[in-house]
């Protein structure tokens, strides 16, 4: 278990400001370009979106690289 933690912090400080970046640019796009808490509540903006699909699945994706890099979707 010691190992796994030690893997898991060494993959945060060499990928986690990249994907924390990647988050913080991310999330503001979508809420300028849709204001994206009410556009889905006013379906303004589905919840399927592909915008959303992708700001989600891309920030999954940096997260589970540091996190459980062996996951495969």
């Amino acid at each position: 278990m010691a190992a796994r933690l030690l893997g898991v912090l060494q993959r945060e400080q060499r990928q986690g400001g990249a994907a924390g970046v990647a988050e913080r640019v991310g999330l503001p796009r979508l809420l300028r370009a849709h204001g994206l808490a009410d556009g889905i509540a006013e379906g303004r903006l589905p919840a399927d979106a592909p915008s959303v699909h992708t700001y989600l699945w891309r920030t999954t994706q940096g997260r589970l690289a540091i996190d459980n890099p062996a996951y495969r979707w």
